[in-house]
């Protein structure tokens, strides 16, 4: 398997500017992946230039692909920065495995999160990645909880919980 993954990461980073062929290798991966393994395949990364660790599941195609880049979304990283000062509350809504929180944390250590994050899945993930990186936690609140304008309860879509972690949606909330 570790082939595989070394593989497909090589593919990726030796042609940054074909999408075809990253998509190409991103759907032989999975499906390889989908008829070999029905256990975590996990990896730990030094992501956002070095700043921060994450413990990734490779069977999610949003952690595969934080994985093979090391950074996600660089433009909403970039204009995000300027914000991060010391003194910052950061709220990361829809946390997911923490990306966000993690790069607001390492930002600076006075910056401090609170984390929304309703799907249990995506929560053991998110708290694994804060745990694994110095005093992370410490300065997260995470709350197992969705966010909305309306109060009241919801139902948590969750199309695939393996492998489309950041498809989550709520589908109806009761007023």
């Amino acid at each position: 398997m570790n082939v595989m993954i070394r593989s497909v990461k090589s593919l990726y980073r030796l042609s940054p500017v074909s999408r075809g062929l990253n998509r190409l290798a991103q759907e032989a991966y999975f499906r390889w992946l989908g008829r070999t393994s029905d256990q975590p395949v996990f990896a730990k990364v030094r992501v956002a230039d070095g700043r921060f660790s994450m413990e990734l599941d490779l069977r999610d195609r949003l952690q595969f692909m934080i994985w093979v880049r090391a950074h996600h979304e660089r433009d909403t990283e970039i204009a995000l920065r300027p914000f991060l000062v010391p003194g910052t509350r950061f709220v990361d809504v829809g946390a997911n495995v923490g990306y966000y929180s993690l790069l607001a944390l390492s930002a600076h250590p006075d910056v401090h999160v609170t984390a929304f994050e309703p799907s249990p899945f995506n929560l053991k993930r998110l708290e694994r990645n804060l745990r694994i990186n110095d005093d992370f936690l410490n300065r997260c609140e995470v709350l197992h909880a969705a966010a909305s304008a309306t109060e009241g309860r919801a139902t948590l879509y969750c199309p695939d919980p393996v492998a489309e972690s950041g498809w989550n949606k709520l589908v109806s909330i009761d007023a």
